[in-house]
């Protein structure tokens, strides 16, 4: 070999990335793998996070401390052994209700004190809740967040494809997308109404644990504390959606980018740790394609899916 020529290891300093020069192998040039959505994850996680806490705040702020007197007000229409009313506990609790009215001894004869009061103040009090909430966030505010973090996503897999087009010919990172424009659309809109489930089943719960705990007599204390899981659940259920979308949308944009280079096939592979599934971990390191994936899905499709699709150079 002349002193001066250019080796293969030479020429992949000159082309390539020292990431992608691991991957060059017996002259035979295997695609990088693309990044993990665990950054983009954490990321729209973070932006949704203010969301969740204002939950629980307007929760534990002006729920929870009414349990006392909505569990009072129960107790004093619930019957005793003997099939009795406590009517002056009952009148008393409800005295800043009804202090309008006139005291007469007389008009409490005729006050008939009924499960429906209790009720009526538990949807008066829910109301209260979600308008707050509402005054907090709007529906223009969860476009602002999914948005957000379809670009990031986004960005993310234009710089993989920016990276790959030095590894295979024909692939054009500048090339018009007129499909993109729509994926971020659905995406956007998926997510609004995802966000907006979600603060809108957290107060549903809430109410009804309210009806059900105070009905069957639970202490105040236990009340409370099936209440805190309830947003406990909401944290978790918003995890669950950075998680998940961010991968979906993640792999829509993978797969459509692949095909728009004439990529069909992948490899697929696992995020090789222990929380892979086991019917994913079968399908670590075969070969599908966009058109023919197996039973699951293609990779990032199922349900908080961390896995992903490695292109095959044909």
């Amino acid at each position: 070999m002349p002193p001066n020529a250019i080796t293969l290891d030479k020429l992949s300093d000159l082309i390539f990335d020292p990431e992608d020069k691991k991957r060059v192998k017996s002259g035979v040039i295997n695609p990088i793998v693309p990044p993990r959505t665990k950054t983009l994850e954490i990321m729209y996680f973070r932006d949704l996070l203010p969301v969740v806490r204002d939950l629980v705040a307007i929760t534990n702020q002006l729920i929870i401390p009414a349990i006392p007197g909505l569990s009072q007000s129960a107790q004093s229409v619930r019957p005793d052994h003997k099939g009795h009313v406590n009517r002056i506990s009952w009148m008393k609790w409800n005295s800043d209700r009804i202090a309008y009215l006139e005291t007469e001894e007389s008009y409490y004869k005729h006050l008939i004190p009924k499960w429906d009061d209790t009720s009526d103040d538990i949807e008066l009090l829910m109301r209260q809740a979600r308008e707050r909430f509402g005054q907090e966030w709007t529906e223009q505010d969860f476009q602002a967040l999914a948005l957000a973090a379809a670009d990031r996503t986004n960005d993310q897999s234009v710089r993989y494809f920016t990276r790959l087009a030095k590894q295979v010919p024909g692939i054009d990172p500048l090339a018009l997308e007129p499909w993109l424009r729509e994926e971020v659309k659905l995406f956007t809109r998926d997510n609004v109404n995802l966000i907006t489930s979600m603060s809108e089943d957290h107060f549903d719960k809430v109410e009804g644990t309210l009806i059900r705990d105070i009905r069957a007599g639970k202490k105040n204390t236990e009340i409370a504390e099936n209440i805190r899981k309830i947003s406990r659940q909401s944290k978790n259920r918003t995890k669950l959606i950075a998680r998940d979308q961010t991968a979906k949308f993640y792999s829509s944009l993978q797969e459509n980018r692949m095909k728009d280079a004439g990529i069909d096939r992948y490899r697929w592979s696992t995020a090789a740790d222990e929380r892979v599934r086991a019917s994913h971990r079968r399908l670590n390191g075969r070969f599908y394609s966009f058109n023919k994936p197996p039973s699951v899905g293609n990779p990032g499709q199922p349900i908080q899916c961390r896995c992903v699709a490695i292109p095959v150079i044909e």
